[in-house]
């Protein structure tokens, strides 16, 4: 229930945020779409990296006067290989939501930035927040503040580089000695309360970029995110740098059924995660020569995914 309640305030906000009247300037446009994907090929740290997930998104995007506007929740369900806390047979529900505010100085100053491959620069700021009932039950909190360039091609191209504040808050049977959820001993776990990494960076780049072939409309989007070290994690083993790339080839297929163009898309995509949460792949997390007997299967913390994801825009 108390789950369900902070899906529901999340979903709010988001939608809040979506009819917000923002002041706007005479170029502004705003986007809302509903989308669904699934993959088979997930990872968690300590679980394995064979997990179908379905993943149910709600998505904002949109422009005010001095830039832009970027919101996503996520509501992910995994199978049972990935269990919810107390109950092995049955997958585990987590809520990622992210929001971005980009700035931008051409909106901010006036005048014209544009230089050689550069549309514009200025800054971006915004939060992750998530919680999920597995083992582990996350509670992650991030800020993410940094310098942003914009790149100009079609449609638009931002790299970022970002200073990242993120905690979280695990249960009281988190992973403790190298031990995967499914086995967690409360009375070997880390204690109960909130566990600060210490500040660290990530370069960001992200992408929305629309192409035709012959009459077909496809928008190849996505972000991917190198993100440092971060010190010790909450087991005390230390951290490794993550990589993390997300990308997708849409389709449009809103002409096929008498829609606005744009309104329906169908397409492809790829994810890769390499030490995922900072948890180093070649370590217990993903190697079950250094874990336990019982971990699912290796490459806990590397994750390469295929998925179908389909999108209904407003």
């Amino acid at each position: 229930m108390f789950f369900g309640k902070r899906l529901v305030y999340l979903l709010t906000s988001l939608l809040l945020l979506a009819g917000t009247n923002c002041a706007k300037a005479d170029d502004d446009w705003d986007d809302f779409y509903i989308g669904y994907r699934y993959g088979f090929n997930y990872s968690e740290p300590y679980e394995g990296n064979a997990i179908p997930k379905n993943i149910l998104t709600f998505s904002y995007s949109g422009s005010y006067i001095y830039g832009t506007n970027y919101a996503n929740l996520d509501v992910l369900q995994s199978t049972s290989g990935d269990p919810v806390l107390g109950n092995h047979n049955q997958g585990a529900t987590e809520a990622y939501f992210v929001y971005r505010n980009v700035v931008y100085a051409s909106k901010v100053f006036g005048g014209n930035y544009q230089y050689g491959w550069m549309r514009d620069f200025g800054a971006t700021a915004g939060f992750d927040w998530n919680t999920k009932n597995n083992a582990y039950q996350s509670e992650k909190r991030m800020l993410v503040v940094g310098p942003t360039i914009m790149l100009d091609v079609p449609g638009f191209l931002n790299a970022s580089v970002l200073a990242l504040w993120e905690s979280n808050h695990p249960s009281n049977c988190a992973y403790a000695n190298n031990m995967p959820a499914s086995t967690c001993n409360p009375a070997t776990a880390i204690p109960n309360g909130r566990y600060y990494y210490k500040l660290h960076p990530s370069f960001n780049l992200v992408w929305g970029v629309p192409f035709e072939i012959g009459t077909s409309r496809f928008l190849f989007k996505g972000f991917l995110d190198y993100i440092a070290t971060k010190g010790n994690l909450e087991s005390g083993n230390p951290s490794g740098p993550e990589t993390h790339l997300d990308t997708a080839i849409m389709y449009d297929l809103s002409p096929s059924f008498g829609l606005k163009r744009d309104m329906l898309q169908i397409g492809f995509e790829y994810e890769y995660w390499l030490n995922k949460f900072g948890n180093y792949n070649s370590g217990s997390a993903g190697n079950p020569a250094y874990s336990s007997p019982t971990l699912n299967s290796p490459n806990g913390a590397l994750g390469s995914t295929p998925a179908i994801r389909i999108e209904f825009h407003f």
